[in-house]
C-alpha cells in the first residue's frame, strides 16, 4: 500500500511540474515585438503621435476625427471620444503570438503594457475591429 501511495504521489508531483512549466511557456507574459513595423514607429526622440478617425468599412474611408494619442518617453497621453477606443488605449493589450521554442511552435500570451510602443502598435493594428482607423501624424 505504501508503494502505491508513493508512486501516486510521485506521479501527481510530476504532472503538476509538467503542467506548471507548460502553462508558463504558453501563458508567460512577455513584452515581445511582433513586427518590424512596431520597431520603426518611434522617431529619434522616442515619440509618436497618432490621430484616430471613425472608419467606414463599406467605402474604406476615414470619417469623423475622434481624437489623438501621443506616446512620448514611455508615457501615453490620449484624448478620444469613442469609449471602445478609450478602453483599448487605457488598458494593457493582451494577444496571442506564436514563437519558436527549439523545434516547435508554441502559443504565448503576450501582454503589452500601456506606454510601450508595442501597446500603441497593437491599438493601431486592431482599431479597425471597432470601426476606427489610425493615422500616424508624427514620429
Amino acid at each position: 500500500m505504501k508503494n502505491k501511495n508513493l508512486i501516486f504521489t510521485v506521479l501527481i508531483s510530476l504532472i503538476i511540474i509538467i503542467l506548471c512549466s507548460n502553462i508558463e511557456s504558453i501563458y508567460g507574459e512577455e513584452n515581445l515585438v511582433t513586427s518590424e513595423e512596431s520597431e520603426n514607429l518611434y522617431n529619434s526622440e522616442g515619440m509618436i503621435k497618432v490621430n484616430f478617425y471613425y472608419w467606414n468599412k463599406k467605402s474604406d474611408q476615414k470619417e469623423e476625427y475622434i481624437g489623438t494619442a501621443e506616446l512620448k518617453e514611455g508615457k501615453l497621453v490620449y484624448e478620444v471620444k469613442d469609449k471602445r477606443l478609450e478602453k483599448m488605449l487605457e488598458g494593457d493589450f493582451n494577444t496571442m503570438v506564436i514563437v519558436e521554442e527549439g523545434d516547435k511552435s508554441v502559443n504565448k500570451l503576450v501582454t503589452y503594457i500601456v506606454g510601450t510602443i508595442e501597446h500603441l502598435n497593437s491599438v493601431i493594428e486592431h482599431c479597425k475591429d471597432i470601426s476606427c482607423i489610425a493615422e500616424i501624424v508624427s514620429r
